[in-house]
């Protein structure tokens, strides 16, 4: 069974992969009350994410149209940050 999901994970390409982790983690893991703060949010309102990890969060921000500083002492999430 693992491997029949881990086949299927990697024929999905990557952007869609992301958005779908996106869309869960938006939907199943985030407070409520926070997605809807989130989605009052507007272009060229700014935004500081403390502790950003690999920047769910940050770019979900930014795809409401937030301009968002992130932060990260993790070295190790601070690199997958930077790729997002």
């Amino acid at each position: 069974m693992k491997s029949f999901v881990k086949q299927i994970i990697s024929s999905v390409p990557p952007r869609l992969f992301r958005r779908l982790k996106r869309f869960n983690y938006e939907k199943n893991v985030l407070p409520k009350e926070f997605v809807i703060h989130m989605n009052r949010l507007k272009k060229g309102d700014l935004v500081i994410d403390v502790g950003a990890n690999i920047g769910l969060v940050s770019e979900s921000l930014a795809l409401r149209g937030a301009t968002v500083i992130s932060l990260e002492p993790n070295s190790e999430a601070f690199l997958k940050l930077k790729e997002v």
